[in-house]
């Protein structure tokens, strides 16, 4: 989803204002050209006016919806968004950057069903549209589809091998699929092409994790939070090495800056809650778990988890639901559960 100024020549060229008047059509081009300006300078606001501007003059074309588009979605303006990628597909059926723009939307939105019937229509239109392929990779993993998302994401970098989120992309799928040797290879190409990508050094550093060279990944990490201080995900990851480290004081905080940074984090709960457990904080332990059950109610590891504070608290019925659920959800946590449902029921015995 980019704004470029070929595409606004394109506009001009292709579509035209010629019934506009050449003065029309030069003030229309000018317009573009300072929307696109805003918009790469991150003035989203002076794009959207510049925007409205362009579409006032001709209502018929299809780029300044696009652009307009990608403007609102940058201001989180979604339903707005959505509009204008719906005109644009209305004045162009056959824009397979349309398609693919409103795809982006979906997909940001969370709604992965329509953003791949959007991504698949785009790539029928034009199958060499990389940006397509790459996000349509990005909502297969977002499903679990990681052997999809990473043909999709070869396909990217097939089609554009300079481009340093397609490559971080990949090896993000590479973590997924445990080819960590490629994976770090994906991040460390990445890094080349961008030195400034947080999730590229993330990435990098939970390899070296996984790998055991925890120097290494706290070196990555602390490059990652350095980058964006606000990197949910980085903080939970490095909160893992400390873990690792026997470090549990700043594993904590780690986990407590993660679910300030994103308040729906939900493994950075779970693992906030089991340090709590571990310290001998029950009721902090309890209220982590819990929301980590509340964000994701298939989470078999919480409910374990769960079930153990409140064994040990001697909430026995409490623990009962939490373990049975636990098992429910994934049966190899059996081994884990028995011996408290063991000492449960023959506590209830009693």
């Amino acid at each position: 989803m980019r704004i470029t100024v070929v595409a606004v020549l394109f506009w001009v060229m292709a579509l035209g204002l010629a019934a506009c008047g050449e003065s029309t059509s030069e003030q229309a081009l000018a317009l573009n050209e300072k929307g696109v300006a805003h918009y790469e300078a991150q003035e989203y606001e002076l794009a959207l006016d510049a925007f409205n501007r362009v579409i006032e003059l001709d209502d018929t074309a299809v780029t300044p919806f696009r652009s307009r588009g990608d403007t609102y979605v940058e201001l989180k303006n979604y339903d707005l968004a959505l509009a204008d990628y719906n005109r644009a597909i209305e004045l162009n059926s056959i824009s397979a950057t349309a398609y693919s723009d409103r795809g982006f939307l979906y997909m940001e939105l969370g709604d992965y069903n329509s953003a791949l019937a959007d991504f698949n229509r785009a790539i029928e239109l034009d199958d060499t549209l990389a940006e397509a392929y790459n996000n349509r990779g990005v909502v297969y993993q977002g499903i679990g589809e990681h052997g999809r998302a990473l043909a999709d994401f070869n396909r990217t970098i097939e089609l554009d091998d300079t481009v340093a989120v397609s490559f971080r992309n990949r090896g993000d799928a590479y973590v997924e699929l445990r080819i960590y040797d490629l994976a770090l290879a994906d991040f460390n190409r990445a890094i080349e092409l961008d030195e400034n990508m947080a999730k590229a050094f993330n990435g990098r550093g939970y390899v070296y994790l996984y790998q055991g060279n925890y120097d290494l990944a706290l070196t990555e990490f602390d490059r990652a939070i350095e980058l964006d201080g606000d990197y949910a995900k980085a903080y939970n990851n490095r909160g893992g090495l400390y873990i690792a480290l026997g470090n549990e004081d700043l594993a904590l905080a780690d986990f407590t800056r993660a679910v300030e940074s994103d308040s729906n984090y939900t493994r950075a709960y779970y693992n906030r809650g089991s340090i709590y457990r571990n310290i001998g904080e029950p009721e902090k332990a309890l209220a982590d778990l819990t929301r980590a059950i509340e964000l994701d109610s298939d989470y078999a590891k919480a409910y374990n988890n769960r079930g153990i504070v409140h064994y040990e608290t001697g909430d026995y019925q409490s623990a009962l639901f939490d373990f049975n659920k636990a098992i429910e959800l994934n049966s190899s946590l059996i081994a884990n559960v028995s011996p408290y449902l063991e000492d449960i029921e023959a506590r209830m015995r009693k």
